[in-house]
């Protein structure tokens, strides 16, 4: 009688090791699949770029990856915008958007080159640090505070914004 119980309890374990084997085996299929497409996806879509325009001379910056950046893409999509933005405690511009955006604030310290939302329709270039509940749209990479006066200059500023595929 205790063989067949040994027995039995070893039958059940080899069952249970080799069913978890399988549903492992799946997992991984199912996850290579999945990395496949979303690459496959990405290859697809070619990135955008913020275009920032001023003075007769252009930035580029990179969007970020929230739903705010998002829907200011597609907005500006169908066409650029300008925006008059005010100077305001030597260390960023800012000007009202024509619409309001989805806000996913987080506090943050601003650094020169961020574009960043401000209570879901301002819009705002920092060229010095803020912190505060921001949401951070786009970013001017290697950018200082410098090179963003001379492009945005010291005062009031007319400012268009548009988007940009890169190939």
């Amino acid at each position: 009688m205790k063989k067949i119980q040994v027995l039995l309890f070893i039958v059940f374990i080899s069952l249970c090791f080799t069913s978890c084997n399988k549903n492992d085996r799946k997992e991984n299929t199912s996850m290579q699949s999945k990395n496949i497409n979303q690459s496959d996806y990405q290859a697809e879509s070619p990135k955008k770029s913020l275009v920032i325009e001023a003075n007769g001379k252009k930035l580029y910056a990179s969007f970020e990856d929230n739903s705010s950046a998002e829907e200011l893409a597609k907005r500006l999509s169908s066409g650029s915008i300008s925006v008059n933005m005010n100077d305001y405690g030597d260390f960023e511009k800012v000007g009202s958007l024509p619409w309001d955006l989805p806000r996913n604030d987080s506090r943050i310290t601003t650094q020169s080159g961020d574009i960043i939302l401000y209570q879901g329709n301002q819009i705002t270039i920092y060229y010095g640090t803020n912190t505060w509940n921001f949401t951070k749209l786009a970013k001017i990479n290697n950018i200082s505070r410098e090179q963003l006066l001379d492009v945005l200059g010291k005062d009031n500023v007319v400012v268009k914004f548009y988007v940009e595929q890169n190939e």
